[in-house]
C-alpha cells in the first residue's frame, strides 16, 4: 500500500485469494485497493509537480526579474487611492 504498486497489490490478492475467501475478508481487501490507488496518485502529483519546477528553474535561468520580488507592484493603498479598488466600507 505505500508503494503504490497496483501490480503487485492485485498480485498478492489472487496469489492468496483462496485464504482471503476462507478468512471471509476479502471484500474489506479490496476495498485497499482504493488506499494504493491514492498512494500512486499522490507520487505522481510529486513527480510532475517536481518537474513542473525543474522546468520553470530552467525557464527563468537567465531571467533576473523572474528571480527578483515583485517590487513594480502597485501597494493597496495606491490602488485605493486611484478608485481601483473599493472598499467594503463603503
Amino acid at each position: 500500500m505505500r508503494t503504490g504498486d497496483l501490480k503487485m497489490f492485485d498480485e498478492t490478492i489472487e496469489t492468496n485469494m483462496e485464504q482471503l475467501v476462507r478468512n471471509r475478508i476479502l471484500l474489506s481487501v479490496e476495498k485497499l485497493r482504493v488506499v494504493v490507488q491514492r498512494t500512486l496518485f499522490k507520487k505522481i502529483h510529486q513527480v510532475v509537480k517536481q518537474d513542473i519546477e525543474i522546468a520553470h528553474e530552467n525557464e527563468n535561468k537567465d531571467n533576473p526579474e523572474a528571480k527578483a520580488p515583485r517590487t513594480n507592484l502597485l501597494p493597496l493603498q495606491a490602488l485605493h487611492d486611484t478608485g481601483s479598488v473599493k472598499s467594503k466600507r463603503q
